[in-house]
């Protein structure tokens, strides 16, 4: 009761202490309301109106809020009313939702004080409650409470890195199970003791980092692929995303982490997959062209085994006189027949050769034109026939080179005669040789025939394959040539190729070197 004698003593020297008390509490900055034993508030200032936009009505009882008792503040309430000072929490509090009574008011978050008044006998008679507006402070803190839980349930891991400090300022969940680490060691760590040391383009992922985090704190907003390391050392290729934060004089930045493994691995998947069925296609593929080659290989030796069985039974059982022109052309017939077998054999089983590894290249000192020669001379006969002029023209810079003459001559002769059987009478053909640096040389084939479709060209020296008849009209092989030619040139280093147009002919290539090395079979 000092304090109470005390401002007694000093208000007896005021001349309306009265009128100065009522003033001073409707005025007041702070919103005070004073509340009887029973629960009845006796009077709220201006500040009170202010803050809860009304101020209680006659009926209100503080006793029978149920908002209070909803909060769970009715036993510090009755603590207050007990006799002793209580200060309420913050909460947020809408008078408008009250159910005893009716009044208008706005959602508002408060921390309240409560003080009991005492008479002068000592008994709590009245309670006086102050109130402060924490609407601000309260919405602060349920956004940072908002953005700390989108930070911690965010699908990525995340990283808050302080720029200034060089260390990790924050990390959610995530973060701490992508990297192994107990959340005090991962936030003592740097940028680069979470990377290996190099990333996977070469580059020290120090440089890297120094860099990422400069460009960031230049306000760019950084996406790029990272590899970052766990606790055990294992690599995580990873896509981050880099955002500069400034704080209120602090340079934090913001790393956003997607583990790309599982994607990897899924692509990786999709990728094998795609693998194995374009595998599976060739597979089938390879099965069709086996059939056609077979159906092609049966005919293509019935034909001369017939020619050569005919005429054999003819002459065999005396039915040509050995004296008669017939007999004589059909011993020529049966020998051409068993070299067109022969040489179907041949190329049957060097190709099987290549394709094991088995066939042989033995290299030596050939002069090209000589061999050109010996080629065009075996084909002279069919160009004759077809009266077909073959040209062969040779540069002198390469006249002698070092190669397989047997397999030099097979290619040529595959062109020759193929550039023979697809050129109409009386057309042309060139042979030609020209160095192609630096150090090859180049055999082209060019004819005069009917030339071939550019969606046909890929298909040329594929095994099995023959183009359309109309390509040939009417002219048939095993679709073996040009695969074996390729194969050949190939295995020697070299390469092969064509150029063509429907109707103006076509030119044949292969690129050699100068100089091979023997190839022993394996």
């Amino acid at each position: 009761m000092v304090e109470a004698e005390y401002v007694s003593t000093q208000l007896a020297a005021v001349a309306d202490p009265v009128f100065l008390l009522e003033t001073l509490f409707g005025e007041a900055p702070v919103a005070f309301a004073l509340y009887h034993v029973d629960g009845q508030c006796r009077v709220a200032n201006r500040a009170f109106r202010e803050l809860f936009g009304s101020v209680p009505p006659l009926d209100y009882n503080i006793f029978k809020d149920e908002l209070l008792t909803g909060l769970g503040l009715m036993p510090e309430i009755r603590r207050a009313f007990a006799g002793e000072p209580v200060a309420l929490p913050a909460a947020w509090y809408d008078a408008g939702k009250l159910a005893h009574v009716q009044v208008a008011a706005k959602r508002v978050a408060i921390e309240a004080s409560m003080t009991p008044l005492k008479d002068r006998d000592g008994a709590v008679r009245h309670v006086a409650a102050s109130y402060k507006d924490v609407t601000a402070a309260h919405l602060l803190e349920a956004e940072r409470r908002v953005l700390r839980k989108l930070f911690e349930i965010a699908p990525e891991a995340i990283l808050i890195y302080d720029l200034d400090t060089g260390r990790i300022d924050d990390a959610n969940d995530n973060a701490v199970r992508l990297f192994g680490y107990p959340r005090d060691q991962l936030l003592a760590r740097t940028p680069g003791e979470l990377s290996p040391e190099r990333q996977p383009d070469g580059r020290l992922s120090s440089d890297a980092i120094g860099d990422n985090l400069l460009r960031a704190r230049r306000g760019e907003r950084l996406v790029l692929e990272w590899t970052h390391r766990t606790a055990t050392g294992d690599p995580i290729p990873c896509e981050i995303r880099v955002v500069y934060l400034p704080d209120e004089g602090r340079a934090l930045c913001r790393v956003s982490i997607v583990d790309l493994r599982e994607r990897r691995q899924i692509e990786a998947e999709r990728e094998r997959s795609r693998s194995l069925h374009e595998q599976n296609l060739r597979i089938h593929e390879a099965n069709r062209l086996k059939s056609e080659f077979l159906a092609a290989m049966s005919h293509e030796l019935r034909t001369p085994l017939n020619t050569i069985i005919g005429f054999s039974e003819l002459l065999y059982y005396g039915r040509v006189a050995r004296e008669s022109p017939e007999h004589q052309e059909f011993l020529g017939d049966i020998l051409t027949s068993s070299r067109h077998l022969l040489q179907l054999i041949n190329d049957v089983l060097d190709l099987a050769k290549v394709e094991a590894g088995k066939l042989e290249f033995r290299p030596e000192p050939v002069v090209l034109e000589a061999v050109i020669s010996e080629v065009t001379g075996l084909l002279r006969t069919m160009a004759l026939q077809k009266r077909i002029r073959v040209t062969v023209a040779v540069d002198r810079s390469i006249e002698t080179v070092v190669i397989d003459p047997a397999r030099f001559k097979q290619v040529l002769y595959n062109y020759l005669s193929n550039a023979l059987k697809f050129t109409p009478d009386g057309g042309a053909i060139t042979v030609r040789t020209s160095p192609e640096p630096p150090d090859a040389f180049r055999l082209e084939v060019e004819d005069t025939g009917v030339g071939i479709a550019a969606d046909q060209i890929s298909r040329l020296f594929l095994e099995f394959e023959q183009l359309e008849p109309a390509r040939g009209g009417g002219a048939q092989g095993t679709g073996l040539g040009l695969a074996l030619t390729r194969r050949i040139v190939e295995a020697q280093g070299g390469s092969v190729g064509v150029r063509s147009q429907p109707g103006q002919g076509s030119v044949f290539h292969a690129i050699l070197p100068r100089e091979t090395s023997a190839i022993p079979a394996r």
